[in-house]
């Protein structure tokens, strides 16, 4: 698998704080090698993500959020300018490639390449038609944590508007309609999330794509006040998890540690588990509660390290593993942390100890700085990796032809949430769309098969008491140098059930 498609794959499902998310590798063959040019055009390709989403992502795209990536709030909108005109030649991304109204796409089309393979719509359609402009658009908003002190993830913006002009291009829209992308970029602070979610309010959305929200106690409030879905994204806070309005292919921090825990412990034979974390709300429960307890129910010790959120030492961190005799090392950090953490520990040498990270730490631009630095590293998605999944191949190819950003890392995350998202808008039908009509198809969904991603189910709580974790479960890989070329592969089992996993911890 390459591993541009790796970073896609990624999905969203680390942390944020952490780098929140795990972009996916995209699904192609496993074993393939990440050019520099792919890693550098498209950082989405997780896993988590995007996330399990290896597939046909770069090895670098996992989940992280580049400072690189960033921009400024009006590169922000400029960008998602680009995606809201989405015009031009589109498929409609349902079996029935005839629901656009737009003129037929060139052969050369992303939908072209692909027609009449399986994907989670069925089948690709035949040929790709575009939405039609005159047509009025479906507003479709996001709020996401740029230039901030606490984590900047661009790239998950970038990639949603990237899926959007895919979608309006090549996939006729929503019955030809085209989507109007409005996204609004908050920073670590409560009433800046919370002006977001009246900004949507106000701008009519009939959905909020998720992005990643720290401060999401400002907006969640809000949103549900209004009865507006937020669908997909990274989850962060306790209250963006259990929301009735909220509905996350990702299994968030809950998912990520207790699947990265699993594997600590089934597949690398630790004994004895440090369990690293940021010092904050969620993300301590989400270590303490989940990642532990699974360590505990296997039969293995653990030992739990909490770190500042910001300006992180990882000396400390990686010291107090080493006198605890740690075998393995689950660290949730990500973004600008997961490059410090892998050198102190080589320069501490415990290279032998294996190390599992949040697949934001499988970007693109973060990989590109970890030569040297990748023995022993695991790292989390949210989506299969399996050679015979063209989703994540399709991911990238997306990415190349309409991200006008960086769009890794994090960023398979938003790509995923937005297809499935678009999925539900033309299942209910334009005629029909409103909130609540795409709010009650979402949270009906039973074992729904997701964009580049495992099956989702809304209807029931996956983990207790976090109801909006639709698809928690994970899978683990690495990133390894082969005759000069990185290349992406699956360790352990293909998919960690995470719900069974958190039921035996009770």
């Amino acid at each position: 698998m390459q591993a541009s498609q790796v970073r896609v794959l990624m999905m969203g499902l680390a942390l944020v704080l952490l780098a929140a998310a795990c972009s996916e590798p995209a699904p192609e063959e496993q074993g393939t090698s990440v050019s520099e040019e792919s890693t550098d055009e498209t950082d989405a390709g997780d896993s988590s993500e995007n996330d399990a989403d290896t597939d046909g992502t770069d090895a670098t795209d996992v989940e992280g959020g580049s400072d690189e990536g960033a921009e400024d709030g009006a590169e922000a909108d400029d960008a998602s300018d680009a995606d809201d005109s989405s015009e031009g030649d589109g498929d409609s991304g349902s079996d029935d490639a005839d629901n656009g109204q737009g003129d037929t796409a060139a052969d050369d089309s992303v939908i072209g390449e692909y027609a009449g393979e399986s994907w989670f719509r069925g089948t690709v359609p035949d040929t790709a038609v575009a939405a039609d402009p005159s047509l009025e658009p479906v507003k479709i908003g996001m709020i996401n944590i740029e230039e901030s002190i606490a984590g900047s993830f661009p790239e998950v913006r970038a990639a949603a508007a990237a899926a959007i002009e895919f979608i309006n291009t090549e996939l006729g829209g929503v019955d030809g309609h085209p989507i109007e992308f409005l996204p609004c970029v908050t920073d670590f602070n409560i009433e800046a999330s919370q002006a977001c979610a009246q900004q949507m309010v106000s701008d009519e959305v009939v959905a909020v794509a998720g992005g990643i929200d720290i401060t999401s106690e400002g907006s969640v409030p809000v949103l549900e006040q209004n009865g507006l879905p937020l669908v997909g994204g990274i989850p962060v806070g306790s209250i963006e998890m259990s929301s009735p309005v909220s509905f996350y292919f990702s299994g968030g921090g809950p998912g990520a540690f207790a699947g990265l825990a699993f594997h600590a412990v089934t597949e690398s034979n630790a004994s004895k588990v440090a369990i690293a974390y940021g010092d904050f709300g969620s993300f301590t429960i989400a270590a303490r509660e989940f990642g532990a307890d699974v360590v505990e129910r296997q039969g293995a010790e653990v030992e739990l390290i909490p770190f500042p959120m910001v300006g992180a030492d990882f000396l400390p961190v990686f010291t107090k593993a080493a006198d605890f005799g740690a075998e393995a090392i689950v660290l949730g950090a990500g973004d600008t942390s997961c490059i410090p953490a892998m050198q102190i520990r080589k320069d501490l040498g415990m290279e032998d100890i294996p190390l599992y990270l949040t697949g934001a730490c499988a970007a693109d631009e973060i990989i590109a700085q970890a030569d040297g630095l990748l023995d022993g590293v695991f790292f989390n998605t949210e989506g299969p990796i399996a050679p015979d999944d063209i989703e994540g191949a399709m991911y990238q190819a997306a990415v190349d032809r309409y991200a006008v950003e960086p769009a890794g890392g994090a960023g398979t995350v938003g790509f995923r949430g937005m297809m499935n998202l678009w999925d539900a808008l033309v299942e209910v039908g334009y005629d029909n769309l409103s909130p609540a009509a795409v709010l009650e198809n979402v949270e009906s969904s039973t074992d729904r098969p997701s964009f580049w991603g495992f099956p989702y189910t809304c209807s029931e709580d996956q983990i207790p008491g976090l109801g909006a974790l639709c698809g928690p479960n994970q899978t683990v890989f690495q990133i390894r140098l082969v005759d000069g070329e990185l290349q992406v592969e699956g360790v352990g089992p293909i998919e960690i059930d995470i719900p069974s996993l958190v039921a035996e911890t009770g």
